[in-house]
Formats: structure tokens, C-alpha cells, sequence
């Protein structure tokens, strides 16, 4: 299924596949720790360009795979997306 801007109706296009989204662990210190890594694809509204990330793969997180791996899917991906809960730090 294609996902839809709320903003102007319109279907989104497939901008970019296999985004790394990323969480850095809490609180965020000069050399950040990867909580979690998950791949998911990025759409984009043709007019506004806004944008979603969607489909995710499976998540892989610290608990399972050591950091080094979990840096070299980050760095790989085409585009990596970092992600805080709450507010910028």
C-alpha cells in the first residue's frame, strides 16, 4: 500500500530504500552508543515533501549485537535518520 500525505491528499513516492533509523542510548554523551538499529524506506510527498518512514525491517539493538555491528549498518545505509524520546539534548 502506498502511503498518503495527510497535508495535501497526494501519494507519496519511494525516495530512498533501506533508511537506517537510529537511537543513540540516553543520555547522550561525547561518543555516543547505538541503542538500536532498524532499516525501514523513506516516502516523500511530491508537493510538500514531507516525509515518512515506513516498513521496517527487524530492530537490532544493543542487548543483541555489539556496537561495531550496529555502527557499520548505521554507516551503510544510503541515509541515517538519528531519533531522540522527548526533547533535542
Amino acid at each position: 500500500m502506498i502511503p498518503v500525505c495527510v497535508k495535501c491528499g497526494l501519494e507519496m513516492f519511494p525516495a530512498c530504500n533501506e533508511v537506517a533509523v537510529w537511537h543513540p542510548i540516553e543520555p547522550v554523551a561525547d561518543e555516543e552508543e547505538i541503542d538500536f538499529v532498524v532499516l525501514g524506506d523513506r516516502w516523500e510527498c511530491p508537493k510538500c515533501h514531507a516525509s515518512i518512514v515506513t516498513g521496517f525491517g527487524d530492530l537490532l539493538t544493543t542487548d543483541h549485537v555489539e556496537q561495531q555491528i550496529l555502527r557499520n549498518l548505521r554507516d551503510g545505509a544510503e541515509e541515517q535518520i538519528r531519533i531522540l524520546r522527548g526533547a533535542e539534548q
